[in-house]
């Protein structure tokens, strides 16, 4: 599966845009690394490794500015590194709304997160209820300290979980090559025309 336009679009809102360097902790724009408290962030919440600080050296406070094909190739990128594992680890149908969240989630959270990890396990278990509850309410803190646009974002989150509903026969797990389980309705149905057209054949 992919995430959705609306769910890229609820992603953008949670994390904002900005165009030059800030730091996550206080959402501040900086003038040097020295100044960040959190970590280095750029674009929609595009984290900047160590290895990355040269890449970016020039965005800071003042500098250049991030164009938005800039922005928004970036985010693909990013994305990418959030929905393959899901895409690896789900065993179960879930509804688009559920990926969309989960995106939102695992953006936000990292994949390597315990909080993750049973959220995942709770879905393959087919407890989406139990999931949800998870979702809406781990992790809020940073640092030792609640975050009250954690608890926001977490609460959002687990609203457009279960926003779809719960998943039916024919929710494609993968978004791959959308197909459809063939039904013993949809097999009577083939069989009776092709022995119509066999009868009119004869004719």
């Amino acid at each position: 599966m992919n995430i959705s336009k609306k769910g890229r679009e609820e992603l953008i809102k949670s994390e904002g845009v900005r165009k030059q360097i800030y730091d996550d902790w206080t959402g501040k724009i900086v003038s040097s690394y020295s100044e960040i408290t959190g970590y280095p962030t750029i674009g929609v919440g595009h984290l900047i490794t160590d290895t990355e600080r040269d890449k970016w050296k020039n965005y800071f406070k003042n500098g250049n500015e991030l164009t938005s094909l800039q922005i928004d190739l970036l985010l693909k990128e990013d994305i990418k590194k959030f929905t393959k594992p899901l895409n690896d680890e789900l065993k179960v149908p879930v509804t688009q709304q559920m990926y969309d969240a989960l995106v939102s989630y695992s953006f936000n959270v990292g994949n390597n997160s315990s909080w993750r990890k049973k959220i995942i396990d709770k879905i393959n278990e087919k407890d989406y209820q139990g999931a949800a509850e998870i979702m809406g309410m781990y992790p809020t803190t940073s640092k030792g300290n609640v975050l009250q646009g954690l608890v926001r974002r977490r609460a959002k989150e687990s609203e457009m979980f279960l926003s779809g509903g719960m998943p039916t026969f024919f929710t494609p797990i993968k978004n791959t090559i959308t197909t459809y389980p063939i039904t013993t309705t949809m097999l009577l149905f083939s069989t009776s025309f092709y022995l119509y057209k066999s009868k009119r054949k004869k004719r």
